[in-house]
């Protein structure tokens, strides 16, 4: 009867965790001269899925300029300036178009003047995120996410997008910001991670193919008024069964 009741309550209360089976990091990260950083041959923003893809088992996918950005960070500036100006969207190198295997996106970018850069948006565009959790995180010098989670909602309004995670870029490869990326990785998305933190990483290296085509196990989503019904028939249940 205790066993019974146990798997009952599994089944009643599903956790929220994500299945990283069923999940995919996609993000964009610009090397070179980085602000208040130097020049550096990986970005901020990559620094922080080379330690997501340590502690968990989730692949990733990095989306890549057809034209480079330049290496100098003044004239990328100019560069983004102009893409902002005329919302253009820059091409992608091999940009991915399928996601039917992913029910979970983590989605990874630098915030460029307040927002996302527009190569992001090229890459958002071409994907069909309807029925995904999108859990968007950042790299910046003090805007904080900027209002890119509001036009990413504009983007896939059949999406649910939750609150952003945003990193110093400047912090992005100190040990000490790990703690605070375990703790939105524990926190928001539920995830036990890997003992092996303080190994490198191969996982971040990883092809996502487009011909993937096996199903989608959907993630079951909740809110406060259906744990509440839940609760009130699992205790009258109980009691029955008393």
């Amino acid at each position: 009867m205790k066993l019974f009741i146990l798997y009952f309550l599994l089944f009643i209360f599903p956790s929220n965790q994500i299945d990283e089976s069923k999940s995919l990091i996609i993000y964009f990260s610009r090397a070179g001269e980085n602000y208040s950083v130097g020049k550096v041959d990986k970005g901020n923003t990559e620094m922080i899925v080379d330690y997501i893809t340590q502690v968990t088992n989730i692949k990733s996918f990095k989306i890549n300029p057809e034209t480079a950005y330049p290496e100098s960070y003044s004239e990328t500036l100019e560069v983004v300036q102009n893409e902002r100006s005329s919302n253009s969207r820059p091409k992608i190198k091999d940009p991915l178009t399928n996601i039917d295997n992913y029910d979970t996106i983590l989605l990874g970018y630098p915030i460029w003047y307040t927002n996302l850069p527009n190569i992001v948006m090229t890459q958002i565009e071409l994907l069909n995120f309807e029925g995904k959790t999108i859990y968007p995180f950042n790299t910046h010098e003090g805007s904080g996410t900027g209002n890119s989670i509001s036009d990413i909602k504009k983007v896939v309004p059949n999406a649910v997008v939750k609150d952003g995670f945003a990193l110093r870029g400047q912090d992005s490869r100190k040990s000490e910001s790990r703690t605070n990326i375990e703790k939105w990785l524990k926190e928001d998305l539920e995830l036990n991670l890997n003992s092996n933190s303080g190994t490198n990483s191969t996982n971040s290296t990883n092809t996502i193919a487009d011909t993937d085509t096996d199903g989608i196990n959907r993630i079951p989503q909740t809110n406060n008024e259906s744990n509440y019904i839940n609760i009130s028939l699992c205790l009258l249940l109980l009691m029955l069964i008393i």
